[in-house]
Formats: structure tokens, sequence, C-alpha cells
């Protein structure tokens, strides 16, 4: 869903650009957009029992025009932009995925072990059921790699359940 989204403003962008170009004005720069949270994991379609969620996190790095036309575009499929996304932690190696790569956008999502330590390292509590779930099926060595850099303590959030 997201691809589509973004192929769209893609689209938007260039349109708009060609009509600042006759205008004289300046164009739109390029936009980066970097998925995190609840969307990334279901972007990343892993096998885990995942809630719904009507907002998309994402790191925006564009012009405000871009900010705008996503809000409109999410909308139009019922779905808000989180503009406190830019609070989100994530760990500073955070590695991305490219989900989009057009002329005026790029997208991606942070891969499911950085946003799963995110969730266990800040907002344990409310994740606990998804950490556990993820837990049962065998995470991967970069999870637990990240799970010891940053000191989470999974064995408090199953114990806490």
């Amino acid at each position: 869903m997201l691809i589509d989204l973004f192929a769209k403003l893609d689209r938007l962008i260039a349109e708009e650009n060609v009509e600042r170009r006759d205008v004289g004005t300046t164009e739109i720069p390029r936009a980066d957009i970097r998925v995190v949270g609840q969307m990334a994991l279901i972007e990343a379609a892993i096998d885990l029992d995942l809630a719904a969620t009507q907002d998309l996190d994402a790191f925006l790095a564009g012009d405000y025009w871009i900010q705008k036309r996503l809000e409109q575009l999410l909308a139009e499929v019922g779905m808000t932009f989180d503009d406190t996304s830019d609070l989100i932690w994530m760990p500073s190696e955070t590695e991305y995925i490219e989900l989009y790569a057009g002329r005026f956008v790029r997208a991606s999502r942070a891969k499911v072990e950085y946003v799963l330590l995110s969730k266990a390292h800040k907002a344990p509590r409310k994740n606990a059921p998804l950490i556990i779930e993820y837990l049962a099926k065998d995470p991967s060595d970069l999870f637990w790699s990240l799970v010891a850099t940053y000191n989470v303590d999974l064995q408090g959030i199953v114990d806490a359940e």
C-alpha cells in the first residue's frame, strides 16, 4: 500500500515542479521518507500478530509541501501522518530497506529488528505481547546483538506479562 502512495506522491511533486518551472519559482527538492514503527513491521509482512494502525510514523526529510501532500494522500486511505514521528527513538545504526525510489521521493522502512528493539527499549509495557510473540519465533542474531548493546531487559518484559 505504501509503495503506491509514495509513487503517487512522486508524481504529484513532478507535476508541481512543472508548474513551478513555468512560473519561475523554486522547485521542490527530493524527499527522503524513512518509515518506522508499526507500519514498518506491516510493510515487512512479518509473521506476527500486528495491531492495525491508522498512523504512519516516518522520518521525513523534505519540503513542507511534501508533508502536506503526504498527509492528504494518507487521509484518502483513512490514515494520518504522525507529525511527532521525529520524537521516536531509533538506534543510530538503524538499517533501512528501500520501498520506493522515484525521481523526487525515496522511501525506505526500518529493518524489523530495529523497530522491535525500539518498541522493547522505549515502550516495553505497551509492546510486551508483540515482543513476547517475537521471542517465541526465534529472533535473529541481529536482534539479540541489539538487545545486548542497549541493555534491554527482555526477561522483565516477559515477567511483567
